[in-house]
């Protein structure tokens, strides 16, 4: 008798458990949101533009052609992020140069903390004004080596 009654407070205590896991509670930072893709946007060169802190984090880079594509993170998740990365024609005496490249980050107010995880792809054609024929590319604490196509 001892056990079966054992038996049906674990039972009730799991489903108790089980069952308060479900209920809503506001976003916090630990939550993560996947949003829709972008489209790809090409880089802009701003020489007046100067690199501050943007709230993104980047995990990662690739290319593919002309195309960055850049996996980052930010803070919000209730508005789209226009987000552009900008390179203000700065580039440091190096084989091949290095061209240290900023985001500019309009959040539109988005005041949610909800982890917002996303690959965002860059034309990087307008770096072909450079007359650089290779190039690597410093975002952040990421970098890769672009050959213009």
């Amino acid at each position: 008798m001892k056990c079966g009654i054992s038996v049906t407070i674990i039972l009730l205590s799991l489903f108790g458990i089980a069952s308060s896991c479900k209920s809503k509670k506001p976003c916090d930072k630990s939550e993560t949101v996947k949003v829709q893709p972008v489209p790809v946007h090409a880089v802009v060169i701003d020489s007046s533009f100067v690199s501050k802190e943007s709230g993104i984090t980047v995990d990662s880079l690739t290319i593919s052609g002309n195309i960055l594509n850049v996996y980052l993170k930010y803070g919000g998740g209730c508005t789209q992020h226009d987000i552009d990365l900008v390179w203000n024609k700065v580039a440091m005496k190096s084989l091949p140069p290095q061209l240290p490249l900023g985001f500019r980050h309009d959040a539109h107010g988005d005041a949610c903390k909800k982890l917002v995880t996303e690959m965002r792809p860059f034309d990087l054609t307008p770096l072909k004004s450079s007359g650089y024929k290779k190039m690597t590319l410093n975002i952040q604490n990421a970098s890769i080596v672009y050959t213009p196509q």
